[in-house]
């Protein structure tokens, strides 16, 4: 039944696939998208980001390196950044996450520099390398984006450790 759909569908169908974690079939239908639109920025950054919850981080580094050579719009340059950090601190490469990290936040939109991700990665990469002071600071950024109801549930920013995660401290206006 699939077979019949327009180029056009494949991408949202990849997209209601990601949703229900199922990258497999998510990342054939991105890819279908892809061969009919093979200079879409937004389609390359989901292709990424599916290819990095597969684990396979070097080919997601592709993909939002690709993105990123095809756009000049902020908000998806700072998506593929944000990509270009995750995908590293999974293969523990966190000078070039550090990196990726930063650049999101230089050109970040102003609404984009509310988003949690970038702290959190930004700090994950900074404590991974026993850089602990330099971490402090996006961590409680990261801990001050989050909503207080999560916080009172237990959702706190949570830093990698040596294959371990920790919860990361409250910060203070959420106490």
């Amino acid at each position: 039944m699939t077979d019949s759909l327009p180029g056009s569908a494949w991408w949202p169908l990849g997209a209601l696939q990601a949703e229900e974690g199922q990258w497999e079939s998510a990342l054939r239908s991105v890819n279908r998208a892809l061969k009919l639109e093979p200079d879409n920025p937004d389609m390359l950054l989901s292709k990424g980001g599916t290819l990095h919850n597969l684990e396979d981080c070097r080919a997601a580094v592709d993909a939002f390196e690709r993105a990123l050579a095809l756009t000049n719009v902020a908000q998806t340059r700072f998506d593929a950044f944000i990509g270009e950090g995750k995908a590293p601190n999974k293969l523990r490469l966190y000078e070039k996450a550090i990196e990726a990290f930063r650049q999101a936040q230089d050109i970040a939109p102003e609404n984009s520099r509310c988003d949690p991700q970038l702290w959190v990665g930004l700090g994950e990469s900074y404590h991974s390398l026993n850089r602990n002071q330099a971490a402090c600071a996006p961590t409680r950024r990261a801990g001050d984006l989050i909503p207080p109801r999560d916080l009172q549930a237990g959702k706190l920013p949570r830093i990698h450790r040596g294959g371990d995660f920790y919860a990361l401290a409250a910060p203070q206006n959420h106490r």
